[in-house]
């Protein structure tokens, strides 16, 4: 739990007000284009068709049926994808970062490149942050995810960043999702006008956070058996072995001691009630789960339905009567 900040106890109540200069860029960071620089993510990547092993290059209407992607600029080069078609843009992440940096200068927090440039991610920081009392403070983030390596579109995720405990929170869709195409560029260009449905989604994220903190969770068997709502112990079924069904329950019994673990730290810095819970849950997928893996932990925001079903679950168990 080291990541986690000591503080005195604080207030569990807080105020929040939106207005027309919330979501801008805070400046107050460094430039996307520098931090790429200094990972390595300025190449240029390279296309080379491909040849079959007997030396011919296979065809598609005139043209080479299937591409390779480079970093030549590593030594020796790395392979970013082994096959796509011609009508894969492999844009530049430079490319992209201008033109993002350009609309959110100087408020990158942090820049990361995988495999030598087969994916990359930052987050930019936006005003109109959300304080909920005794220092529990959201801030509201982008995270910019592309890849070469074909496993993923250029993505703009709206997310907020949680600075006690490191957490990265989706609270809405994606903001936009580009392929790799043709006309990769024009679309990109065409992503800001997307910010006003993120500031909405920031400003209702900002009321559930609020409503979540007001569910008192003071009695600990009150607290334990919302935990055991959002993740039932196991049932045996009549497939189960005895060592399959030992294994689950042990897997089980770890995740609940985990997220429990966390919750006693999140009560002790900002009381006992549902918002300290569903963090504890959101850590425990975040961190835990990922083993603090950057590219697990970009899976994580990208795909929350999938891989932070056990948050999302455990908002919708709380906010039900909203």
């Amino acid at each position: 739990m080291a990541f986690y900040k000591t503080n005195e106890m604080g207030r569990v109540t807080g105020t929040m007000m939106m207005s027309k200069d919330d979501m801008l860029p805070t400046g107050q960071h460094a430039s996307a284009i520098d931090l790429a620089l200094d990972a390595g993510a300025g190449f240029t990547p390279a296309k080379h068709a491909l040849h079959h092993p007997r030396g011919f290059m296979p065809l598609h209407k005139g043209k080479p049926a299937a591409y390779s992607v480079w970093n030549e600029s590593v030594s020796p080069p790395a392979l970013l994808n082994p096959a796509v078609s011609d009508g894969f843009s492999a844009t530049p992440y430079m490319q992209t970062i201008q033109m993002i940096e350009s609309v959110f200068p100087d408020s990158t927090t942090g820049f990361a490149m995988i495999e030598h440039g087969k994916a990359i991610m930052w987050t930019i920081e936006l005003s109109g942050e959300i304080d909920l009392g005794g220092g529990d403070v959201l801030k509201p983030n982008i995270m910019v995810v592309d890849s070469l390596d074909g496993s993923r579109a250029t993505q703009l995720h709206s997310l907020g960043y949680r600075a006690f405990c490191e957490n990265q929170i989706t609270y809405g869709t994606k903001a936009l999702s580009v392929k790799h195409s043709v006309n990769h560029s024009v679309m990109l260009s065409t992503w800001s006008a997307k910010i006003a449905s993120a500031r909405e989604g920031w400003a209702a994220f900002g009321d559930r956070a609020r409503y979540l903190k007001s569910i008192d969770l003071s009695d600990r068997q009150t607290a334990i058996s919302w935990l055991k709502r959002v993740l039932p112990e196991p049932q045996r079924a009549r497939k189960d072995t005895d060592r399959g069904f030992a294994s689950r329950m042990t897997r089980w019994k770890n995740m609940v001691d985990a997220i429990w673990d966390r919750y006693l730290y999140e009560s002790g810095e900002f009381g006992h009630n549902a918002w300290c819970m569903v963090q504890s849950i959101q850590g425990y997928e975040y961190h835990d789960k990922t083993k603090d893996n950057v590219a697990k932990q970009i899976n994580v925001v990208a795909d929350p339905e999938k891989n932070q079903w056990r948050t999302l679950r455990a908002e919708r168990m709380f906010v039900s009567p909203l």
